[in-house]
């Protein structure tokens, strides 16, 4: 399945300027996994797992649309919920901060969770095999792995979510949703100088997830669940 993005008209002339300053050590991650890949990924296995880091480096060129959620959460609902709303502008503030450093795929992969899940006091229901989320399930299931690795981006990101009065929700057997939060407050913001260096341990994190959830289908394929 194609990305969101894909059918998406290019960015402006602007923004592609600030995506070929700023994106090369990017791009040499991407190269970097090619190479690991030659001789170690084969046949269906590496199709589809280089499919995905085509993905995640072709959303580099492109800014998030929040158009297509916000179609799908009024089909769903009649109209936009309002705290559906509110979750899709943190996103593209986000992706407005993060422009040219972070691929569009995790912007999307966050708004598929805004529109698609349903927030609980317990732990939120699988994805897990879902079929009718507006990417697939797999690319969803390894941004939210993903994301939460470089531990500096991903406080960044939910105290984002925190100052509209949400958080991010993922467990295990990707159960997740954006939720309330709550009376808690985070607020751990990522410096400026170090930006940089956590969008390019985000995307190391993002080949290498994709590689894990599906190239070698873990953690799932080990799940008692499976």
């Amino acid at each position: 399945m194609s990305s969101l993005h894909q059918s998406q008209a290019r960015s402006n002339p602007s923004f592609d300027g600030i995506h070929q300053k700023t994106s090369s050590d990017l791009f040499a991650v991407h190269k970097g996994h090619l190479a690991w890949a030659e001789d170690r990924l084969h046949g269906a296995e590496a199709q589809c797992v280089k499919s995905f880091w085509y993905k995640l480096m072709s959303g580099l060129h492109y800014q998030f649309d929040p158009t297509p959620f916000l179609e799908h959460a009024r089909k769903l609902h009649g109209e936009v919920p309002v705290p559906m709303a509110a979750q899709i502008m943190v996103i593209a503030k986000l992706s407005i901060e993060f422009r040219g450093r972070v691929s569009v795929l995790v912007w999307e992969s966050l708004a598929c969770i805004a529109v698609q899940t349903e927030a609980s006091d317990d732990e939120a229901a699988s994805i897990r095999g879902r079929q009718d989320l507006l990417l697939p399930w797999q690319e969803v299931d390894a941004v939210l792995h993903a994301i939460a690795k470089p531990y500096d981006f991903f406080m960044h990101v939910q105290t984002r979510f925190c100052e509209a009065g949400f958080l991010l929700s993922h467990f295990g057997e990707c159960g997740c949703c954006i939720r309330e939060a709550g009376p808690d407050k985070i607020r751990c913001y990522l410096r400026d100088n170090l930006k940089r260096p956590a969008t390019l341990a985000l995307m190391k994190h993002l080949h290498t997830e994709g590689k894990l959830l599906l190239g070698d289908e873990l953690p799932h394929a080990a799940s008692p669940a499976s």
